[in-house]
This record gives structure tokens, C-alpha cells and sequence, in this order.
């Protein structure tokens, strides 16, 4: 959902929302939603997943993703809760530590704004899945972490669905790797060829029977992509979306990571690869400055073949 877009003025908000209905009818399993304060302003992710919500009745709502840790915990138990509630259990939680490979200021400079040093987001991420889950879940919590704490706390209402699934997002770095298997029930992975996630993928499941859970999460791969026959043009568009989406130009290595930009056997081929390789899914991200067109051509042209 082009929620950023709202920002760099090439859409409104209702046109936003009306993505999540648009994509149901097209025959989308879910509809996504990002994240950010300062470094890539947008709408507010939660309140754009409510009004969805009430626009929908199949699709999954998700956020790709939520920085967590820039977030109260209890606040952030209630309103997802009631998120999913209004929802009726189609949420899933996806969550990131935020960037810092590229525009690393930009990122100190937010997660600096909510209070949090940016070495520390990582394990305050952590901290606060492991409080949303027995909020979600019990009564009379009491949890005693590094930054975060809770004495005698419950929460209600809880969700509709016990507990909400929380997805971690990441892309090839043992740290990460053993984050998500330890943690997540879904990984979303990113920046990462077909053959890469393949090999992360395995590392993780290696890992998840090592912390002792009896089925590993679920993996979904994260992909820009832009549909055109001519696969300049195709470049362009994604190059200068992705320009102005991060404030910042990427080197051509990044884009082919990112990509496929191109025709429509180029995306099948690339589709087709990363599920050889594991992938239970896909998170779409149009890379391109009209993305209601692409969601129409890709539901026409690719989605029938899948």
C-alpha cells in the first residue's frame, strides 16, 4: 500500500486505503503497509491497517514492516490488538530494526526522537516481541529485560487471534538469522537473490530445531519489482522510485538484489527461482511512480500463472 507515496505527493490518502480492497478483488492474499517517523515519512501504519480493514474481509493485513522499538510496548499491545479485533484475526505483525546500511543519520536521527539509542535497537526490538507476546496471550505479566520492564500488567482486550503473529524482517547476517528462528513466526527476507535466501533459509530451520520448535517460521520473500517490456525503462522507473522512496541513489549490485525490472518472464523467472529456493510467499512492493498500474498488470499478467 502506497503509503509513502502520500508524502512524496503522488497520491492522497483515500487512494491508499482503496489499495486494500482494489488488491482483494484482484485476488491478493494480503496488503502491506511500512513504516517510519522521520527518515521516510508516511501514514501512520496501524491507522492505515484499521481503515483497510473495514474496506476488506479476506485479505491479511500486515505491516513491511513496523519499527517495534520506536514504539511503547504496552501502547503498541493495545492498539494492535485492537487492530486485530477490528480486523477479526487477519493481522500479521511484521517488524524491523530499521535501516542503517544506507543513510545511517537519518535513522540515528529518529530512533534518537523516540528515545531509543540506535545501537540498541536491535535488542529493544527483542525485548518488545517477547512482552507483545505474553500480553497478548496471559494475564499478570511480569517481565524483567535490559530497557524494557513490566510488574503485574494484563491486558484487555486481547486480539481476536492468541497470540497475533509476530514476522521478523531481515536479510542474510547470522545475528539476524538466529533472531528469527529463536523469535519470529514468519521471516521476511530482503536484499537477497533467490540462491542466497535458499541458504539462509536452511541455516534457519537449522536453527529453529536447535532452540527446539517443533516447525521453523514461515519465510516470505520481500521484492520490488516493476513490469515493462522494455527493460530500460523498466530500470528507470524502479531507480528513480527507489531515489526518492530512500532519499538516496543505489548502486546497481542493490537493484538487481531488489529487482526484477523488466518483462514478464524476467518477474516469472525470478518468482519461479525464489520458490525453488523455500519461499512460502511473496510481500510486492510496486517500484514505481504509478503503483496502481503495476498492481493491475501484475495481477493480469503473473498472478494467473501462480
Amino acid at each position: 500500500m502506497p503509503s509513502r507515496e502520500v508524502v512524496l505527493g503522488l497520491t492522497e490518502a483515500e487512494n491508499v486505503v482503496a489499495t486494500a480492497p482494489l488488491a482483494e478483488k484482484l485476488g491478493f492474499d494480503s496488503v502491506w503497509v511500512g513504516d517510519s517517523l522521520l527518515t521516510k515519512p508516511r501514514l501512520d501504519p496501524l491507522t492505515t491497517l484499521a481503515a483497510a480493514a473495514m474496506k476488506t474481509t479476506k485479505v491479511k493485513l500486515g505491516t513491511a514492516v513496523l519499527l517495534a522499538a520506536l514504539r511503547n510496548p504496552f501502547l503498541l499491545a493495545q492498539q494492535w490488538a485492537t487492530l486485530d479485533r477490528i480486523a477479526k484475526g487477519r493481522t500479521i505483525m511484521g517488524v524491523g530494526i530499521g535501516g542503517g546500511r544506507y543513510t545511517r543519520e537519518l535513522f540515528e536521527k529518529e530512533f534518537a526522537a523516540c528515545g531509543i539509542k540506535f545501537s540498541q535497537r536491535m535488542k529493544v526490538m527483542e525485548e518488545t516481541i517477547e512482552i507483545l507476546k505474553q500480553l497478548w496471550s496471559k494475564d499478570h505479566v511480569n517481565y524483567n529485560g535490559k530497557f524494557l520492564n513490566a510488574i503485574d500488567v494484563s491486558l484487555n482486550p486481547k486480539p481476536f487471534k492468541d497470540p497475533c503473529p509476530i514476522w521478523i524482517s531481515c536479510s542474510a547476517t547470522e545475528v539476524c538469522l538466529r533472531r528469527v528462528s529463536r523469535l519470529a513466526d514468519g521471516w521476511i527476507a530482503n536484499i537477497l537473490h533467490p540462491e542466497e535466501f535458499g541458504q539462509s533459509w536452511q541455516k534457519i530451520r537449522t536453527y529453529s530445531k536447535e532452540h527446539g520448535r517443533s516447525k521453523p517460521p514461515e519465510p516470505v520473500f520481500y521484492m520490488y519489482l516493476n513490469l515493462a517490456e522494455d527493460r530500460d525503462k523498466a530500470w528507470k522507473g524502479a531507480d528513480d522510485f527507489l531515489a526518492a522512496y530512500y532519499n538516496t541513489k543505489f548502486p546497481k549490485e542493490t537493484l538487481e538484489r531488489w529487482g526484477p525490472f523488466g518483462p514478464r518472464s524476467l518477474v516469472t523467472d525470478r518468482i519461479e527461482k525464489t520458490i525453488a529456493n523455500g519461499t512460502k510467499g511473496f510481500i510486492l512492493h510496486f517500484a514505481s511512480l504509478k503503483p496502481e498500474e503495476q498492481l493491475k498488470r501484475f495481477a493480469k499478467e503473473i498472478l494467473p500463472s501462480f
